[in-house]
């Protein structure tokens, strides 16, 4: 597996969207495929009657415990799939380098290894996604948003009902998360290995109600024996 290193830039994290604004986006239909979570906490929240702060954290700890799919915002610019952004705290002040330009050219600091938290402003969701999570939690969704629901979800041909080839395996969905988590942890600088991602797939698969053939929620031993075992980490 080859060695992926980090760009250094500066991070333009754009400034929270208004309550008045995003609904014009979704009575328009023209909700983003993602949107910062304080931005989705604020649109869902107040179409759903739910406090937003409250919501904000709800989807943040769903979004650590690997239950819903996310973004992170580069500083190139445009969300990147299952990069994890986190705030690690300082041990001191750290150095900047700048150029004859006043771009950044090195920073040199030290972070503690505690007390680290996701950076929600710039991490995103799907809107849809949100709105599932909340539906399986037994929250009301308001006839408003129901269609954005029902586009979400997954409708199979009458043809495909009769055809089991042509549903996903419950395997093949534990080795697309495996693969999400493990970018995550290589986004983190950290190095993954199949037995250190057992545990978080096992909660995974329990909180999204994935069952094998026999109908169980496979554990973390069941995990590693007939899914990791043979499974190929994805390359950076």
């Amino acid at each position: 597996m080859g060695t992926k290193h980090p760009s250094i830039g500066r991070l333009e994290v754009p400034s929270a969207r208004d309550e008045h604004y995003l609904q014009t986006l979704e009575q328009w239909g023209a909700l983003p495929e993602v949107l910062a979570i304080q931005d989705a906490a604020t649109l869902i929240g107040s179409m759903c009657g739910q406090n937003p702060a409250a919501l904000r954290k709800l989807i943040t700890d769903a979004v650590v415990n690997h239950e819903l799919r996310f973004w992170g915002l580069s500083h190139h610019g445009g969300w990147v799939e299952s990069m994890f952004r986190v705030f690690y705290p300082y041990e001191g002040k750290p150095r900047v380098r700048l150029d004859p330009n006043g771009d950044i050219k090195n920073i040199e600091a030290y972070l503690k290894t505690e007390g680290a938290r996701l950076h929600v402003e710039a991490t995103g969701v799907n809107p849809a996604d949100i709105l599932e999570l909340l539906q399986k939690r037994g929250r009301k969704i308001p006839d408003g948003l129901r269609s954005l629901l029902r586009k979400h979800e997954a409708t199979p041909a009458a043809d495909e009902k009769s055809t089991p080839a042509k549903t996903e395996d419950w395997k093949e969905k534990i080795e697309a998360q495996a693969a999400v988590i493990w970018r995550r942890e290589r986004a983190k600088g950290c190095n993954p290995t199949k037995n250190s991602i057992k545990k978080d797939l096992a909660t995974w698969a329990r909180n999204n109600n994935i069952k094998t053939k026999t109908k169980i929620n496979p554990d973390e031993k069941y995990i590693a024996r007939h899914v990791l075992q043979n499974w190929t980490p994805p390359d950076d």
